[in-house]
């Protein structure tokens, strides 16, 4: 069986090896551990968002960075805001 080419760590800081040997990220979400939309879920302030994309890169490796949209396929307001926030600095 051939050998998966690329780690993944999901929800946990704990990034998967970065030994620079193999390719990994980190999947995770804006609001709080949740794939989807959750009312009311605590979402990541633009500042832990950049600490967590700088932990990760710097240890060379993706962030994906999910973001649940709302039952009408809107993006929730509070994590488009930080999205944006990120975008332009």
């Amino acid at each position: 069986m051939p050998r998966p080419t690329f780690a993944t760590a999901r929800e946990t800081r704990r990034s998967a090896t970065s030994n620079n040997q193999h390719p990994w990220e980190l999947c995770t979400t804006m609001a709080g551990g949740v794939w989807g939309y959750k009312p009311n879920a605590k979402v990541k302030t633009r500042d832990e968002t950049i600490r967590l994309l700088v932990s990760v890169v710097g240890r060379d490796g993706n962030l994906l960075l999910n973001v649940g949209p709302r039952p009408d396929g809107q993006i929730d307001p509070e994590q488009a805001q930080v999205c944006g926030m990120l975008a332009t600095g």
